[in-house]
């Protein structure tokens, strides 16, 4: 079991710092990785694919930047909330872990990350995800043994709309821990 104190203090000190500024630096141009690429690395499929592209890479910090064209949400936000649509906040915890997903592929996993979120260490919703244009999910991972800890922002425009530190595992075809 990861405990809070198994968290490593960079990946603390992250979530500490994420809902005052960007975890990466803002990026514009075309994207490092396209939608293809993306679905060959994660498992989930339309309507809960919330990571189209890579727009920025930091092998430094270990970090990535993707994006989600949010009027592939419609049908969420026409029910949640139909007189004030919002991006549910569970939602934006998967946005972070499909770019952890991603990062982690990227970074750690030669033959790709088939993994699942254990546990949920922290989460804060600063502003709310409302319809138009995109949402960026910016992820940090860092290893804590068996686990992935990743920390991660959704923002939409230049605005931090949540935080999240997530951990996960990677599991083989069958569902069966890889350890």
């Amino acid at each position: 079991m990861l405990t809070d104190n198994d968290i490593p203090r960079e990946a603390t000190e992250a979530f500490r710092l994420a809902s005052k500024k960007r975890l990466l630096p803002a990026t514009h141009g075309a994207p490092v990785h396209d939608r293809a690429y993306v679905e060959g690395i994660v498992k989930p499929r339309p309507p809960f694919l919330f990571a189209h592209r890579v727009v920025s890479i930091s092998d430094e910090l270990r970090a990535i930047e993707t994006r989600f064209d949010l009027s592939e949400a419609a049908d969420v936000f026409a029910g949640h909330f139909p007189q004030m649509p919002l991006f549910p906040g569970v939602l934006q915890l998967e946005t972070i872990s499909q770019a952890g997903m991603l990062a982690y592929a990227l970074f750690s996993s030669p033959t790709g990350y088939t993994g699942i979120i254990t546990h949920v260490h922290g989460a804060r919703f600063l502003h709310p995800v409302k319809p138009g244009g995109e949402l960026a999910s910016v992820v940090r991972i860092f290893d804590a043994g068996m686990f992935l800890v990743m920390v991660g922002q959704c923002i939409q425009g230049e605005r931090i709309c949540s935080v999240g530190c997530l951990a996960g595992v990677d599991v083989e075809s069958d569902g069966s821990l890889s350890v």
